[in-house]
């Protein structure tokens, strides 16, 4: 458990202890016959006799809660029954599949689960790359589905839930392409498969929301703070297509908000109130297209070099050129950056982010944690001081780390090597488009803090939306 979670729960005890310890003495109070002389000496003894059975479950329940027998399933060591638990969740991104298989461990009457263990495979290309031939889509998933079921004990296999989640990749899809795979994929696991699983709910394009929710749960509950009174943390979640803001929505925000807008997301007898929005097309990799389709941009962005067959940038099945100019500039890369934002849309709220939609306090005023490739890119170019968990930065760190980048040849960004060879021409737009997104678009202050993994029960576990999935699937 988390020094912080401690600190909150030993709060949270002592406040729930001196009120019930004030309601025992005024209990005792209304049946004492000094305060109420004509009560009756029998009726007197019976009530104290009740206000003893009483005190001694108050201080049995007071006993049990501080040696956390009742847990909302936050990160810490288990006490007590308990029973185990497996979950699969396939990540169809528009990079990769990935798998993960998850081992809980949950509690008698907790609201969550503890996460006890997690292996994790991927695979290349993504499963939209198979668009033109959907069977052979839902057979690149065999490896995956595989080593699931070497890695889960066969007497679990029919009460393991498994949820496929296809993301931005999928959804931007012409026609019935995506639907075929999904159905290619759900005849794979009905056919060769023991899971448990709705063909209906759990093979499904990933809704933005979904996919933004999810992460919250993950890293919310990786922190321990999904219980009543938790000062619970917000994230950015900067995927290759889409990325997501979300945050628990106050009370005094609902008002501002369409219902459509708030997700409600219950734990055991919690609930929040979420804002989520993903705002699609966003992403690292959709935005390195629409960069390049500024007029100037690929010269400022792309390396001196970067030229010939390889210099056109895919994605979504449209090609745009990518061919480097003789000096790299950081101005005019993020002037083009900053143009995909789309700051001038029509905005019907009070506070606004990008693209029109609503920031209500906005991230100045609440903790938040970045994700995923504004995780990797910050730490690919030294821009944060990290440890194994995570890391802190800054805007200015971030500005100096992309102004580097983007003076460096292409021979020189070879020599980054904790970046994969195929992104390294891009690392100048991609530090561009972070700075602005972060500056310009959500209007980000002070430290940021990067998150990639989060301690539990004693390992260190990602905080990604497949983590959420498993979670509420259980």
């Amino acid at each position: 458990m988390s020094q912080r979670l401690k600190n909150i729960s030993s709060s949270s005890h002592s406040d729930h202890s001196f009120k019930l310890i004030e309601k025992m003495q005024k209990m005792e109070i209304r049946s004492d016959p000094e305060v109420h002389p004509n009560a009756k000496n029998k009726e007197g003894k019976r009530m104290s006799l009740s206000s003893a059975a009483f005190i001694c479950v108050v201080f049995s329940f007071l006993l049990l809660l501080s040696n956390g027998y009742f847990s909302y399933g936050s990160a810490g060591t288990l006490r007590g029954s308990y029973e185990t638990k497996y979950s699969i969740v396939v990540d169809c991104g528009s990079t990769g599949s990935r798998v993960h298989i998850y081992e809980f461990k949950k509690a008698s009457g907790a609201a969550l689960p503890v996460i006890e263990n997690e292996e994790f495979i991927q695979l290349k290309p993504g499963l939209s790359s198979y668009a033109e031939n959907s069977k052979d889509g839902a057979n690149s998933l065999v490896p995956l589905l595989d080593a699931a079921v070497k890695a889960i004990p066969k007497e679990y296999h029919e009460r393991t839930p498994i949820f496929v989640g296809a993301t931005a990749g999928l959804r931007l899809l012409p026609g019935n392409q995506a639907e075929d795979l999904l159905d290619a994929v759900r005849d794979l696991l009905k056919t060769n498969y023991q899971f448990s699983f709705s063909p209906s709910t759990d093979v499904q394009i990933l809704s933005g929301d979904d996919e933004g929710k999810f992460a919250w749960i993950a890293t919310n509950m990786l922190l321990g703070l999904l219980f009543p009174g938790a000062d619970t943390v917000g994230v950015v979640d900067l995927g290759g297509g889409s990325v997501q803001m979300i945050r628990a929505v106050e009370h005094d925000e609902v008002q501002f908000l369409p219902p459509e807008k708030i997700l409600k997301q219950r734990f055991g007898l919690h609930e929040v109130n979420l804002y989520v929005h993903s705002f699609l097309n966003y992403g690292l990799m959709a935005a390195r297209k629409q960069i390049l389709k500024v007029s100037g941009a690929a010269k400022a962005c792309m390396p001196y070099g970067y030229q010939g067959e390889k210099a056109n940038y895919v994605y979504g099945g449209e090609s745009v050129p990518a061919v480097g100019g003789p000096n790299g500039n950081f101005q005019g890369c993020l002037s083009s950056a900053v143009q995909t934002l789309d700051l001038d849309d029509p905005c019907s709220h009070n506070m606004c982010t990008f693209d029109g939609e609503w920031a209500g306090k906005g991230t100045e005023r609440e903790q938040f944690y970045m994700l995923s490739y504004i995780y990797e890119r910050i730490d690919e170019t030294g821009a944060g001081d990290f440890d194994e968990l995570g890391g802190k930065s800054s805007l200015q760190r971030i500005k100096d780390a992309a102004r580097r980048v983007c003076k460096m040849g292409l021979k020189e960004l070879h020599g980054v090597e904790k970046t994969d060879p195929e992104h390294r021409p891009y690392l100048c737009m991609d530090m561009s488009y972070i700075y602005s997104l972060l500056n310009v678009g959500l209007g980000v202050t002070g430290d940021i803090h990067l998150a990639k993994k989060f301690e539990s029960n004693g390992k260190h576990f990602e905080a990604a939306w497949p983590l959420g999935a498993a979670v509420t699937k259980l």
